[in-house]
C-alpha cells in the first residue's frame, strides 16, 4: 500500500510540473517604439488607449489628473491611481511631455 501511494504522490508531482512548463509566458505587448510619441498631456483618451497597458479607465484617470498638474516627465505618470513603474517604463517610449513638447528631447 505504501508503495501505491508514493506512486501516486509522484505521478501527482510530475503532471504539476508538466501542466506548470506547459504553460506560455503571458505576452508583453509592447511594441517597438516608432518616431511617432504621444503627447499625454494633450492627447484624448482613444490616444492613450494606443499606449501598452493602457485601458480605457486609465486614461480617463490620466486625463483627469492632467487638468489638475500637466506632466512634466514620464514618472510623474506614477501618480496616476494603478500605473506603476513598470507601466511607466513600457509607456516611455511612445509618449512626450510637456518638457518636449517644444521639440527638445
Amino acid at each position: 500500500m505504501p508503495i501505491l501511494i508514493r506512486a501516486m504522490a509522484v505521478t501527482m508531482l510530475v503532471l504539476t510540473l508538466l501542466c506548470a512548463l506547459a504553460r506560455p509566458a503571458p505576452p508583453r505587448d509592447v511594441a517597438e517604439p516608432t518616431g511617432y510619441r504621444i503627447d499625454i498631456n494633450g492627447a484624448g483618451p482613444a490616444e492613450l488607449r494606443l499606449l501598452p497597458g493602457i485601458g480605457p479607465v486609465t486614461a480617463g484617470r490620466i486625463v483627469e489628473a492632467r487638468s489638475e498638474t500637466p506632466f512634466e516627465r514620464a514618472e510623474q505618470l506614477e501618480r496616476v491611481y494603478r500605473i506603476g513603474p513598470v507601466t511607466v517604463e513600457n509607456v516611455a517610449p511612445y509618449i512626450k511631455t510637456a518638457s518636449q513638447a517644444g521639440g527638445t528631447e
